[in-house]
Order: structure tokens, then C-alpha cells, then sequence
């Protein structure tokens, strides 16, 4: 246990961890920018900026909701999962060589690009639960207009009567511009209302 916490400590896995989740944060919201503008080509700079730094919110509490000691915890497990103790000390021999010390050096750059090239999947995830977010907060409709039905007189005559199922086109303003109904003659009891 104590190779294995040395080995951590020697290749730095701890003060590593803040500073990936910050570059992930960083450059996801910077991702997330761009594809904001793409999708919103009126959106304006503190738009675009109010979008970016949202994001790289979200993802940062995500990211902080995971304990640092508890995923320490968990790598050390599967570290004496996979490695013996022999091979615990000669990965510390191999950290403490100049050769080691140049990978520690450049191990943060190269996690970075890997995430980087990872950030386009993330970013959908990420735009989904905004989306879904932003459904569930949105306000609800409100009635607009309304006409009162009138019913024809043939077939209040008749005596027709029964459930009426319209199809309908619908423009993206929420008014209808076509209506079809199975029987015509009840198209002028049809009630259209605006939303």
C-alpha cells in the first residue's frame, strides 16, 4: 500500500487531477462557444461568453462532485489489482530516472491533447442535458385567442354528434394552417384556438 502511495506521489497523480479537470472545463467551454455561435448566428459576444462560462460551470461542479481522496482510493485498489509489489518499486526506480522525470514532465500536455480530442463527444453530452434542461424550465403556453365553435346547422338537424378528430397543419408561430376533418360538414364546428 505505502509503493503505491509513493508512486502517486512520485508522479504527482494528485495535483494532476485539479489541473486536467480545469483544462477539460476550459477547453470543453471553449468547444461548446463555438458551437453556440454555429447554432445562434445572432447571438451576440456576451451571449456566446454567458453560454461558455455556464458550461465550463456545470462541468466544473461535475467534475468537483467526484472526491478527489475517493478516486485516489479506487486507482490505488486497481494499481495493487494489477501490479505487484516488485513492479510498485521498479515504476518508482523508472520515475526517479531522468528518463521518467521527462514523461512526469510531459504527462499533463499529453492528457490534455487526449481529452481535447475526447471533447466533441462530452460536449454533445453536455448540450443534451442543457437542452433537456432547458425544456423542463421553459414557460408553459398560454392561450393567445380563442374562438368559440359553431355548429352547423345541418347537423345540429341532424342530430350528429360525437368525437371530432382534426388533422392539422401547424406553423412554427403556433398558427394552424390547414385543417382537415374526416366529415366536412362539421368544419365549421371545429374550435381554433392560438397559442
Amino acid at each position: 500500500m505505502q509503493d503505491v502511495e509513493d508512486l502517486m506521489q512520485l508522479s504527482g497523480v494528485r495535483d494532476r487531477i485539479p489541473l486536467i479537470d480545469s483544462a477539460m472545463a476550459s477547453q470543453f467551454a471553449s468547444g461548446f462557444a463555438d458551437r453556440y455561435r454555429q447554432q445562434h448566428p445572432n447571438a451576440n459576444p456576451a451571449e456566446v461568453q454567458r453560454a461558455a462560462t455556464d458550461t465550463a460551470e456545470r462541468m466544473q461542479q461535475m467534475l468537483k462532485a467526484i472526491p478527489t481522496d475517493e478516486l485516489l482510493d479506487v486507482m490505488t485498489l486497481i494499481y495493487q489489482k494489477y501490479l505487484n509489489n516488485s513492479d510498485i518499486k521498479a515504476i518508482n526506480e523508472f520515475y526517479g530516472s531522468p528518463t521518467g522525470q521527462k514523461l512526469l514532465k510531459s504527462m499533463n500536455p499529453m492528457m490534455i491533447e487526449a481529452m481535447q480530442k475526447h471533447i466533441p463527444e462530452i460536449q454533445a453530452q453536455m448540450e443534451r442535458a442543457v437542452a433537456d434542461e432547458s425544456r423542463l424550465n421553459a414557460p408553459s403556453a398560454q392561450l393567445i385567442s380563442q374562438v368559440p365553435p359553431v355548429y352547423p346547422p345541418l347537423a345540429r338537424q341532424a342530430h350528429i354528434q360525437g368525437t371530432v378528430v382534426p388533422e392539422a397543419v401547424i406553423a412554427t408561430d403556433v398558427t394552424v394552417l390547414v385543417i382537415e376533418l374526416a366529415l366536412p360538414i362539421l368544419e365549421l364546428a371545429l374550435t381554433i384556438w392560438s397559442w
